[in-house]
């Protein structure tokens, strides 16, 4: 995991929690630090659609969208994946 996404879920914890994740097992939540993760993989994702979004709507009329709209059903694919993230 990238270090800006481990601080994000870090970030993240301490709210779920009101703690600092401990670095000893038993010292933090195995279960509340990966719901965390989770919030953040699904941040990441919500973005990068957003940012394919901004692009097309951008786009000149005339333009060759293929790659946007490749992109753009990458990201809705990957959005799929996240299913049963509960």
């Amino acid at each position: 995991m990238p270090k800006q996404d481990s601080k994000r879920v870090d970030e993240i914890y301490k709210k779920l929690t009101k703690q600092n994740r401990g670095t000893r097992p038993g010292e933090w939540s195995i279960e509340r630090h990966a719901f965390a993760q989770k919030i953040v993989h699904v941040e990441d994702a919500c973005k990068s659609v957003l940012e394919a979004i901004r692009k097309l709507d951008e786009a000149p009329f005339d333009a060759d969208i293929g790659q946007i709209e490749r992109d753009l059903r990458r990201e809705f694919k990957f959005l799929g994946t996240l299913e049963g993230y509960d």
